[in-house]
């Protein structure tokens, strides 16, 4: 359409009608991206995905350390989230070394 074809539809039109003629279109709502789906998967499925990544970390420690070198790693890494999971950690120290070499108090 060209301009003057837009005037002569218009000029017969009230101030009202043309403004409703030229309303958008509400837009429409949009749609999920994708993505979330795996998203969603991983969510639902995050500790069995964890415990495969610890699995396949700890195997490929055992292969280029060894056996005690990946063991004590192993170790000191539980003793340092049980150290720090605790409230007081003095006294969690002092029960945890009690458990394992017992007799002293």
């Amino acid at each position: 359409m060209t301009d003057t074809e837009e005037i002569i539809e218009t000029a017969g039109k009230t101030e009202e009608t043309a403004l409703v003629a030229t309303e958008p279109k509400p837009q429409e709502e949009p749609k999920e991206p994708k993505a979330n789906w795996l998203l969603a998967l991983l969510r639902k499925y995050r500790r069995y995905l964890l415990g495969a990544a610890a699995g396949v970390l700890a195997a490929c420690m055992f292969m280029w350390l060894g056996f005690w070198k990946t063991l004590f790693i192993l170790a000191m890494a539980g003793l340092g989230a049980y150290l720090c999971g605790a409230d007081n950690k003095m006294k969690t120290l002092k029960r945890l070394i009690n458990r394992i070499v017992p007799g002293r108090k």
